[in-house]
């Protein structure tokens, strides 16, 4: 029942209609009994000329409102630590937050994509002492949060634009991370499935309804999986951020039965 002690948190982005963070963060907090809601708003990406107003104005509203928290999404994950007030260090190296937490001084910058990414991998069963070799597509918040957390596991990534031609390179390794915000059929066109025969996974950070791009690559025998776990594993450690409450292992684990 919502009342005038609820407490709010939500997730910013360029559009993010179609998130399932809502669902994620609101059963959480209804499982665990936390009197609060979590919601999206889009925020209109006005950064063509480098400037960020709306998100300014959107970050500066949800503290002054008294907001516990908001994640933030593409493509704002660079841009919003212009408007933290103070940043962890791990995000710093990152150059990336995904998660503003209030404090009495100003919202705090985080970045939990970093446990996302780690925590997919492990769910699909790709060992991190057995990766090398890492291809990054991506030059945006997901990609740098992904190889932060890979060259920290001790692989030696390669970060490329999605205007590289990834055909005319002919890369190969032990994984390839998918990590910009490109549809599947611009997918097909940026990264085509054929030119990642050389791979032994493939990571795709989104989570599309329907996935051309990675059914395909799943018909070459790669072994293939998108981004669902990821969220939910870094939607766990930002509520935990955020709200100061452990969630439960058998929670954790209905959770990515559900979503995995």
């Amino acid at each position: 029942m919502i009342s005038g002690k609820t407490r709010l948190s939500g997730l910013i982005g360029g559009n993010v209609t179609e998130s399932l963070s809502p669902l994620i963060h609101n059963e959480i907090a209804k499982e665990l009994g936390n009197d609060m809601v979590y919601l999206a708003f889009n925020v209109c990406a006005d950064a063509a000329d480098g400037d960020y107003k709306n998100l300014e104005a959107a970050v500066k509203g949800a503290y002054a409102l008294g907001f516990a928290g908001i994640n933030v999404t593409a493509p704002y994950k660079v841009a919003a630590m212009e408007f933290a007030d103070c940043v962890e260090d791990s995000a710093k190296e990152i150059g990336a937050i995904n998660l503003l937490k209030y404090d009495d001084s100003g919202f705090v910058g985080y970045n939990t994509d970093v446990y996302g990414v780690l925590g997919a991998l492990e769910y699909y069963g790709v060992r991190l002492e057995g990766l090398s070799e890492v291809v990054v597509l991506g030059t945006g918040g997901a990609a740098k949060a992904a190889g932060y957390a890979l060259s920290r596991a001790g692989s030696c990534v390669l970060l490329r634009g999605r205007d590289d031609n990834i055909e005319r390179l002919k890369i190969g390794g032990d994984l390839f991370v998918q990590a910009t915000s490109a549809a599947p059929e611009e997918l097909m066109r940026i990264a085509p499935p054929e030119s990642l025969k050389g791979f032994k996974a493939v990571f795709d950070m989104n989570y599309a309804k329907d996935n051309l791009w990675l059914d395909e690559v799943k018909r070459l025998g790669i072994k293939a999986f998108d981004g669902k776990v990821m969220l939910v594993k870094q939607a766990i450690k930002a509520y935990e951020i955020i709200w100061g409450q452990s969630v439960p292992v058998n929670l954790i684990d209905r959770l990515l039965k559900e979503r995995g």
